[in-house]
């Protein structure tokens, strides 16, 4: 109670008192985040906080161990932080911070191997977003789950489990006590996992110097089908006789859950076949950030579109490339506001000095010549000569540059949140790769390059290039969905 008051000072305000409501491994408080919070965002301890905001409620789970502890509840904690740091999902509890308190215990690896000690402490606050309804025990309990939530908490729920099977992690305690209903847009709701102290990762054991072996993994995940299971069978019964129903058909909802039972398949495969009957779209292993997984089926297309070329020629079935008069209704988002990415317009481009001799793509490398300056003024001096060419590729070539002072400025920008984290300085070196595409270029290299961002956004990993920022120029191309 007395270290409290001190999370006040950090952006914390939270009031320990017996209404928190009692947890397996501890209790759960309800607090706020103060205007101070804002000083921690901007801290390395506080990088996960950065989208919350002052007056924002949150939960924080509690755990006080006793002396005698066993190292195994200390070990929970230090398994739920580091799966909750590796998992983005909207349907799956976002890391926030720990706030470790007291006295530390060292927990020493006697086993002879070399995995690490590990420092655990015998009081921890996990902070994590506060769920509007509580459990779904609960929201269920008090009559608020009808048959059109059911169908959309069962595809939210399986989104998550095969989210995490595809990342190599099985929760492995999954009950309805441990998934969390908040509100969403337009009074509706949606639902989170959370609770992830028993949750079994090949990758995570594997620093703590446990080898897990595939045939391991595979058990937890079955077991987790199974759980599933249960949590589907859960919610029908609760909606059995809802005043609120709407009158949705469970069937489907029903079948999956029988084909858990039996299934050795990957979740995705299982879900695969449900997705037009239940309206679900689960995310595919690859995706980080999950779409919108109950947006129903379009009307005019029941079945899903069957190809036999490979997936690099299905792109190039489904886009095609847009005249220059074409209004598109649906492009994704305004180029010049993109997270990570920066635009410099044909206009700013200025207009050059263009001999009639010239071929496209001379005409295009003089234009980004021009504009070298402009990136210089954000941060990035490099220039795109023989002389600093470093490599080449089937997309493009690969130049030496360094960032100038400039640089730190441009980080607190939008365009630059992938350059903040890096401890990148002034004069230190960059490899840029420029890639220039000629009118006639096929839409699949438009494609690779779109591809090949979303990739690099998506993994974090210290054996894999990481993404700092793509600089757009000139004249865009629209790419355009002609499927439907």
């Amino acid at each position: 109670e007395r270290d409290v008051a001190k999370l006040y000072d950090l952006g914390f305000d939270l009031r320990v008192d017996p209404s928190g409501q009692i947890g397996e491994t501890g209790q759960v408080f309800v607090g706020v985040y103060t205007a101070q919070i804002t000083d921690t965002q901007r801290t390395d301890q506080g990088k996960y906080l950065r989208d919350v905001r002052p007056g924002q409620p949150f939960a924080a789970k509690y755990a006080q161990l006793a002396t005698d502890t066993e190292p195994y509840d200390y070990l929970c904690h230090v398994v739920e932080k580091a799966v909750m740091k590796a998992l983005s999902h909207p349907n799956i509890m976002a890391y926030r911070v720990v706030i470790n308190l007291g006295q530390r215990a060292i927990l020493r690896n006697v086993s002879g191997s070399e995995a690490p000690d590990h420092a655990g402490y015998r009081r921890v606050f996990l902070i994590m977003d506060y769920a509007d309804h509580g459990t779904l025990f609960r929201f269920a309990q008090k009559g608020k789950l009808y048959d059109r939530l059911a169908v959309q908490f069962t595809g939210e729920l399986c989104s998550a489990i095969d989210y995490m099977h595809a990342k190599g992690v099985a929760h492995n305690d999954l009950h309805h006590k441990n998934i969390l209903v908040f509100n969403a847009q337009g009074g509706e709701y949606t639902i989170k996992l959370t609770d992830f102290g028993m949750s079994i990762s090949s990758a995570i054991y594997g620093e703590l110097g446990v080898e897990v072996s595939a045939g391991d993994i595979q058990e937890m995940i079955e077991n987790d089908l199974s759980e599933l299971k249960g949590m589907l069978n859960f919610m029908i019964g609760k909606c059995s006789g809802n005043v609120l129903n709407e009158g949705i058909d469970l069937t489907q909802v029903s079948q999956l859950s029988n084909e858990l039972s039996r299934t050795r398949e990957p979740l995705l495969d299982v879900l695969k076949r449900y997705s037009t009957g239940l309206g679900l779209l689960p995310i595919s292993s690859t995706n980080v950030t999950a779409p919108d997984i109950t947006a129903p089926v379009s009307a005019d297309r029941t079945e899903p579109i069957e190809y036999d070329e490979p997936t690099g020629e299905r792109l190039e079935q489904l886009y095609v490339k847009a005249p220059a008069f074409y209004k598109t209704p649906a492009l994704q988002t305004d180029p010049r506001v993109l997270s990570g990415e920066a635009y410099v317009s044909s206009a700013e481009e200025g207009e050059a000095t263009v001999p009639m001799v010239m071929s496209e793509p001379d005409i295009l490398l003089r234009k980004t010549k021009i504009v070298l300056g402009k990136l210089h003024e954000w941060g990035f001096n490099v220039n795109i000569d023989p002389e600093s060419e470093i490599g080449s590729g089937t997309l493009g070539r690969v130049y030496r540059g360094s960032y100038t002072n400039q640089i730190k400025m441009f980080a607190q920008t939008r365009q630059g949140r992938y350059l903040r984290d890096s401890h990148i300085q002034p004069g230190d070196l960059f490899a840029a790769k420029y890639s220039q595409l000629m009118v006639k270029s096929d839409t699949y290299k438009y494609l690779s390059l779109v591809t090949e961002r979303a990739v690099l956004k998506s993994l974090s990993h210290s054996n894999i290039i990481s993404y700092r920022v793509a600089i757009n120029l000139g004249q865009r191309v629209v790419l355009r969905n002609r499927e439907g």
